[in-house]
């Protein structure tokens, strides 16, 4: 009879054992959990949250601080992102300039996506933190759109936590996603196969469903000096669309009167780079932050190497290249480049000179190319256009292309959509030409609809698929606008007139 009692007994003392076993084991796995360690959904944890253009995916934090995430393009076009940084606070200063695969430019079609890795910072310190630690910040993405040229900053938040141990690539890989997007706001109005936002506080997010959305952002133009009978520091803004120029409103004066001076605009912030300030020659570089309320208080940078007027600058993602130039008594063909940020603009590096020493030509950014498009020099004209590769490194060789129909200086060209347009210009009476352009260079150009007006010294500025152009040598404050397109520019509008009669201005849409 005691034989039962015994095996009584070791079952019960078996069930004990492995019952505290089979606790123990869960405890540990639920911490783990709780952890991050063993959570499926939470090795890809977080959300990512734009008020416009893209909405994120996959996001992994390491304990180093090395973010990995697939950025989705949920906005109208394909764009060519320039630069990504991630933050506590909203500082660019430590956005990097972003190359893909064979260093390739990042591109993102629409409804695709692209993973990106890319360091987080704390303030001016590297992220660094445990497995399970919460990071929220912010990722600020630069970017430019592939059809209107349109450089912008885009802000994201993000709230996520470490998932995983250390890692320290930051390098950029391709990802051939494509996914479908929409935006979703505290407004919207919606059917079965579409999607229409309106709101100053939205987000946007992945679907797998045939819904499209409409984002509504509006652009301003700014103008900076001139000459209106005499040197100016007047500067006004305006709202543009497609029926044309708002009303123009004065903002923040530049510190000094300025003429033929060059500025360009990115990641919320103008930079202004010499110019003839009616009494000397300028290498002054100055810059402000710019937004829908205007352009506030100017700020003194890092001057250029060279007195600099009649050259050409302009930004692409978190740098600024500025092709030849006027001394005041001679031309030039040094070519600088520099880094950009909130900051102001870091050292100036001396990249491949341009093949003619040249004033009064003009260049544009498509892509990871610029073109540069005639000129003048010790009195004669030219017609040359020269194109080069673009990088964080500087200036590739310049290759000399398709010459432009008539020997002329001061016209305004433009790119967009794998398209330049050359407006009017000194020596070319009301003449606009367009042509494609690629890597390999500018392709055959054709005449399209004239300017208005006989002009050069005129500004024109490109935003979405028209554009702006304001003032002009005849020293008139008309303003024109015109579509754009494969087929070249439509009919010119008259639109609100500029406060003043100008020319030798700096005019830009941001």
């Amino acid at each position: 009879m005691a034989k039962p009692a015994r095996k009584t007994q070791s079952a019960l003392e078996y069930l004990s054992i492995y019952g505290v076993a089979i606790f123990i084991i869960v405890a540990a796995a639920a911490a783990l959990y709780l952890l991050g360690v063993y959570s499926p959904q939470n090795n890809v944890i977080g959300t990512c949250t734009f008020s416009e253009g893209f909405s994120c995916s996959d996001l992994r934090l390491s304990s180093g601080g090395v973010l990995q995430l697939g950025l989705v393009n949920a906005g109208q076009y394909p764009i060519y992102v320039k630069g990504i940084g991630c933050n506590t606070n909203r500082s660019v200063i430590n956005v990097v300039k972003t190359t893909g695969s064979n260093n390739n430019t990042v591109y993102i079609p629409v409804g695709s996506s692209y993973a990106l890795t890319v360091q987080c910072y704390k303030g001016s310190n590297l992220f660094s933190a445990g497995v399970g630690s919460p990071f929220t910040g912010y990722l600020i993405v630069n970017y430019t759109d592939q059809y209107t040229e349109t450089k912008t900053t885009s802000l994201g938040t993000i709230n996520t936590k470490v998932v995983q141990g250390s890692a320290t690539s930051t390098t950029f890989t391709t990802s051939t996603t494509s996914t479908s997007t929409s935006s979703t706001s505290t407004t919207s109005t919606s059917t079965s196969s579409s999607t229409t936002s309106t709101s100053t506080t939205s987000t946007s997010t992945t679907s797998t469903s045939t819904s499209t959305s409409t984002t509504s952002t509006v652009s301003y133009v700014y103008c900076v000096g001139g000459y209106t009978g005499s040197y100016i520091n007047s500067v006004y803004y305006a709202p543009v669309s497609s029926t044309g120029v708002g009303a123009w409103t004065a903002t923040t004066n530049y510190p000094t009167p300025i003429y033929e001076h060059w500025c360009s605009s990115s990641g919320g912030y103008v930079y202004c780079v010499g110019g003839y300030t009616g009494s000397a020659y300028s290498s002054t570089v100055y810059y402000a932050p710019i937004s829908s309320t205007g352009i506030g208080t100017w700020t003194s940078t890092t001057s250029y190497p060279l007195i600099d007027s009649y050259g050409w600058c302009s930004t692409s993602g978190s740098d600024i290249y500025c092709v030849a130039g006027y001394t005041g008594s001679t031309a030039y063909s040094n070519v600088y480049y520099a880094p950009i940020s909130s900051t102001g603009v870091g050292t100036w590096t001396s990249t491949t000179s341009y093949p003619l020493s040249i004033a009064y030509s003009h260049c544009s950014i498509s892509g990871s190319d610029i073109y540069c498009v005639a000129g003048w020099a010790g009195g004669t004209s030219y017609s040359n256009v020269y194109y080069a590769p673009i990088s964080a490194t500087g200036v590739g060789a310049w290759t000399s292309t398709t010459s432009y129909p008539i020997a002329l200086y001061e016209r305004q060209c433009i790119t967009s959509g794998g398209y330049i347009y050359c407006i009017a210009g000194s020596g070319a009476s009301k003449n606009v030409y367009y042509a494609p352009i690629s890597s390999s260079g500018v392709g055959a150009w054709s005449s399209t609809t004239a300017y208005p007006l006989d002009v050069g010294y005129h500004r024109c500025a490109l935003s979405g698929s028209y554009v702006y152009c304001v003032g002009g040598s005849a020293l008139t404050a008309s303003v024109y606008y015109a579509p754009i397109s494969s087929t070249g520019v439509g009919a010119w509008t008259s639109t609100t007139s500029y406060p003043t009669s100008v020319y030798g201005q700096w005019c830009s849409a941001s």
